[in-house]
């Protein structure tokens, strides 16, 4: 754990300070700036929650300075607690070879490094989004009234920052009724605390929302937001092409095809595991079915937009009502595909707001490379020796090396000139990009598409 949080902390807490503040962390600075001046009405001004304007305004009231390093810290040490979280939860839930592999996966992602170093909410929503999710699964394992009151505070606290916190909604509802069912007692015995909960959750968020709601210029925000969420196009949208660029433009190709192939192993596996045993083959058979008469249907109606979604639906409700799939990853699943419906298919514009998929994404990649290390381990005859785990160890450090040096190329190197592929030109790391668009284009530009591959 404390190497994960280590290199985390090495590539968002280096050279954090080097650029001046620009584009989006203007929204939440400015804003923190005129609530320290008595300006209160800047908090619904915001078209999100108060997380972004609040956490800056009470760091420098108590450091007495705003500087951009300053500023950018709790951002940045929320992003190092997450991480650590996020190692907790999945050593909670797994073991840990799936935690430290998860941990490390997340720390070296671009998109979570780069928000580990602006003034922005993402990194506040990682961090209190997997507490509340540790939170809700130790309620599940144990049925602790703490726990439940803990998780219901935080997915409050969490919609406080941003509406992205929404999407961890299912799956803590999951959680909650795993264990009421698997202890049907506690369902009338703790009804109040249940109720308790709720009321938590709601009164929390309303402090906020309430007036929020009551504010003159709330209809821009709802027009933004439809902008955003509807757009102009029929429902269901198809947002794989922007998924994979934002990706591959915060990360290397290799991470990004690492990081995917390990996902779809560990869900191969358990399409595999859930459709073995003979009893169970005839639902494999009816979702096999059902696929190739949506895909028919579909072709007949001129509906094809709908096939890459009607194929998720079945392969989730699929692993989800496998009775041979423990509710840990189940849970995993419900947590990756809450976000990755939402933004991939119902969301017109999701831009960054990708990155909801990819923390329970990572934990599906540590579970499919520690599985496939154990298969062939189980098939090797010196399966007991430790002579097994210095190719793989190897191997992983020299991939870890290779994905790590993309992110410090792109956030932490503020020196290095590296040759473009066109025409040998030499591109400034992004950092010099960024302090020199602050000084001359204005805080507004966005200067990471420039950066070279």
């Amino acid at each position: 754990m404390g190497g994960c949080a280590s290199i985390a902390a090495f590539l968002t807490v280096t050279n954090l300070g080097y650029a001046d503040h620009w584009g989006d962390e203007m929204n939440g600075l400015l804003r923190a700036l005129a609530v320290v001046n008595g300006r209160s009405e800047a908090l619904f001004a915001h078209t999100k929650g108060p997380g972004e304007v609040l956490v800056p305004a009470a760091f420098g009231l108590l450091a007495g300075s705003w500087d951009p390093f300053t500023m950018r810290l709790p951002f940045a040490l929320a992003h190092i607690a997450g991480t650590v979280t996020l190692y907790l939860l999945a050593r909670t839930m797994f073991n840990r070879s799936v935690a430290v592999l998860t941990a490390l996966l997340i720390a070296i992602d671009g998109l979570y490094v780069a928000f580990g170093r602006l003034v922005q909410y993402q990194a506040l929503v990682f961090l209190i989004t997997t507490l509340a999710l540790w939170f809700a699964f130790h309620y599940y394992r144990y049925g602790n009234a703490w726990h439940l009151i803990g998780m219901a505070f935080l997915g409050s606290i969490g919609l406080l920052a941003h509406y992205d916190a929404l999407v961890v909604v299912p799956v803590l509802a999951f959680l909650v009724g795993r264990r009421l069912v698997e202890h049907p007692a506690e369902l009338r015995t703790h009804y109040r605390l249940l109720m308790g909960a709720v009321l938590l959750a709601a009164g929390m968020a309303a402090l906020f929302y309430f007036p929020y709601l009551h504010y003159p210029r709330v209809s821009e925000t709802a027009t933004y937001l439809g902008r955003r969420i509807i757009g102009v196009t029929k429902w269901p949208a198809n947002n794989f092409g922007e998924l994979y660029v934002f990706n591959v433009l915060y990360n290397s190709v290799y991470y990004v095809a690492f990081l995917g192939a390990a996902v779809l192993l560990k869900a191969g596996y358990d399409l595999i595991t859930a459709a073995g045993e003979r009893a169970r083959r005839g639902r494999a058979i009816g979702v096999v079915i059902g696929l190739i008469l949506a895909i028919l249907i579909a072709y007949a109606t001129r509906l094809q937009r709908y096939l890459p979604l009607v194929a998720v639906c079945l392969g989730l409700g699929y692993l989800l009502t496998a009775p041979n799939i423990a509710t840990a990853p189940k849970a995993v699943y419900i947590w990756v595909a809450s976000a990755f419906l939402g933004y991939v298919f119902f969301v017109y514009h999701p831009c960054t707001h990708l990155q909801m998929i990819l923390p329970g994404a990572t934990v599906l990649a540590g579970l499919g490379v520690v599985q496939a290390l154990g298969a062939l381990r189980a098939r090797l005859c010196f399966c007991g020796s430790v002579r097994f785990w210095f190719v793989p160890t190897g191997l992983g450090a020299l991939l870890l090396l290779l994905f790590a040096n993309y992110q410090f190329t792109l956030f932490v190197d503020t020196r290095t000139e590296y040759v473009s592929p066109i025409r040998g030109t030499k591109i400034p790391s992004i950092g010099r990009i960024r302090a020199f668009l602050s000084a001359h284009a204005g805080p507004m530009v966005c200067p990471t598409a420039w950066v070279g591959r």
